[in-house]
């Protein structure tokens, strides 16, 4: 009788033991999970920011490039001819601080690495950027001189066309480049969905350490 009496309380002990341990898994593997948790919420958190604080700011920048050069085009062109004679000199010297203006703003965008994702695009931004500038060189040294009708006649045809190709690769660049914030946002939102899938999956595990617990008190 003593013997049953003594392995009774063995098999008690034993089992509290055990309940203990499974106890102790349980809250390891909620930090575990709690840990996990936060670390992925971080990482995408991160991601995402990085997305936002690069791409955004680049996707404003060409837009804002786009404007300045059709100011830019204006002081070439109906602000620079259609002045009268005591006001041409004016009208010369803002032309000349646009180009100038222009070049310095198109040299920083191209510098931008956001750019890189394209990279033959850059290179038609480059090459629409130094056409642009060479023509209206030309028109505004044709003015200086005297050369009125000669400059307005490189205005409706050559400065005319490089502006059309210039202004229309800035909108391309904006468009790739909000493409790729696009396609990289869907990736992330693909990354999250599985993270939240690995999360819940980890989730279940007290669920299960649960019914295990209570199979061994039934036992």
């Amino acid at each position: 009788m003593a013997n049953s009496v003594s392995s009774s309380l063995s098999d008690q002990a034993s089992s509290l033991r055990n309940l203990k341990r499974l106890v102790v898994l349980l809250v390891v593997s909620n930090l575990a999970l709690g840990v996990f948790s936060v670390y992925l919420l971080r990482l995408v958190d991160r991601n995402y920011s990085n997305l936002v604080g690069q791409a955004v700011p680049t996707v404003k920048s060409l837009r804002e490039w786009r404007a300045d050069v059709l100011m830019t085009h204006q002081a070439m062109g109906f602000r620079l001819f259609e002045v009268t004679e005591p006001k041409r000199a004016a009208a010369l010297e803002r032309a000349r601080a646009a180009l100038v203006h222009e070049k310095v703003l198109s040299d920083s965008m191209l510098a931008r690495p956001e750019l890189a994702v394209d990279p033959s695009l850059r290179d038609d931004l480059r090459q629409a950027a130094e056409a642009y500038g060479r023509v209206g060189a030309e028109l505004v040294q044709l003015f200086a001189a005297g050369k009125i009708a000669e400059a307005d006649r490189i205005h409706d045809s050559n400065l005319r066309a490089a502006f059309d190709r210039y202004f229309a690769t800035i909108g391309k660049a904006s468009d790739v480049v909000e493409t790729d914030v696009l396609r990289t946002s869907d990736a992330y939102t693909v990354k999250t969905g599985r993270f939240s899938t690995i999360v819940l999956g980890l989730a279940g595990w007290p669920l299960l350490v649960f019914v295990a617990l209570l199979l061994l008190v039934v036992v």
